[in-house]
């Protein structure tokens, strides 16, 4: 039972009810106070001595608000200051909270530490997995894009052919990390780093399965190409391809390093890239206006450049889950206030 009154919090306890345990739990809390002390009733200090100290020992020296103490033969009551009572009962309970941190999984059962051993060492297998699958289907879809682009440049309709086939493993791959991306999350329910984990490999997935198709729209396009004369010397879009295939392959190596200084040369890399596509794109233009019978095949380049430009934003979206994979920061929108920095840092083109 307890009451207000302005001099704070007033407790009262029946015997009857009290326990020792209770007793001394009380006592040591409030003997930590300097605006309250307690007595013990008459019950107490004749049937367990034990229990009951001196008045010396349970009455600090008073301050402003003086403390009372009621005593009788079937109760006790103590008054606390208000502020007093949350001060005690706040530390009471930080207490309690560190040893619960302190302990960990030592106070669980054997069968408890060995069930959440067993977890974890589930949880790491299966992310290592999730791991090789990532590493074997950006080889796949880096080796189309280079076997697209030799075919182009190499003027070899069989290497070409070979791409616009296709290749089954890389839809494989792409249905069998999905599915084991939605797995981890419904029956492991990953946190922190650990999600963050799971969604980038669940957004990289899809980049590099476009990656692929865009790897096969670059060989139809390239194989058009190749039914009509030369109309130039294949400069700019050797460079374009070699470009867009540095910046996904130091995407992919800064997600499986987790290294965020790689994903932001990625990010600053992809200007050049636009920059190689306009002048393409200017270049043509002049060829197509200058003769008709070129237009056809210009479009064709015009159409690669586009698809290796693509090539260099889906690189950059694998830069930038890394940097939210690592420092769990949103860097997609040059406009948030936590974008990164992505002006040139060349004079000339990487490639």
């Amino acid at each position: 039972m307890s009451s207000t009154n302005c001099n704070g919090l007033r407790l009262t306890f029946r015997v009857r009810t009290l326990r020792l345990p209770a007793w001394v739990t009380l006592r040591a809390l409030l003997m930590k106070s300097r605006s309250c002390c307690i007595t013990p009733p008459r019950s107490f200090a004749t049937t367990s001595k034990a229990i009951a100290p001196p008045a010396a020992v349970l009455r600090p020296p008073q301050r402003t608000l003086p403390s009372k103490v009621q005593a009788c033969r079937s109760e006790f009551r103590v008054i606390v200051p208000l502020h007093e009572m949350a001060r005690l009962f706040a530390s009471a309970h930080f207490a309690r909270e560190q040893r619960r941190r302190t302990r960990g999984t030592a106070s669980l059962r054997p069968a408890h530490r060995q069930m959440m051993n067993q977890d974890s060492r589930h949880f790491t297998e299966e992310i290592e997995q999730l791991r090789q699958r990532l590493i074997a289907m950006a080889g796949l879809a880096e080796e189309r894009l280079q076997r697209a682009l030799n075919g182009l440049v190499e003027c070899n309709p069989s290497l070409l052919s070979d791409v616009i086939v296709g290749d089954p493993r890389i839809e494989d791959l792409l249905i069998d990390i999905d599915d084991r991306c939605l797995k981890l999350i419904a029956l492991q329910q990953p946190v922190a780093i650990d999600l963050r984990t799971v969604i980038s490999a669940l957004k990289i997935n899809g980049d590099l399965e476009r990656v692929g198709d865009l790897a096969v729209n670059v060989a139809k396009a390239a194989q058009r190409y190749l039914q009509h004369p030369p109309i130039k010397p294949l400069i700019d879009i050797p460079r374009m391809g070699d470009l867009a295939l540095k910046m996904l392959r130091e995407a992919i190596d800064a997600f499986f390093r987790r290294d965020v200084v790689p994903a932001q040369g990625v990010l600053r890399q992809d200007d050049w890239l636009d920059t190689l596509k306009d002048q393409i794109l200017r270049e043509l233009l002049t060829y197509m206006l200058g003769d008709r019978e070129t237009i056809e095949p210009a479009v064709e380049l015009i159409f690669i450049s586009r698809h290796l430009e693509r090539v260099g934003d889906h690189a950059t979206n694998i830069a930038e889950d890394v940097i939210f994979l690592v420092e769990a920061r949103d860097v997609r929108h040059r406009s948030a206030p936590q974008a990164v920095e992505r002006r040139r840092l060349w004079d000339v083109a990487p490639i």
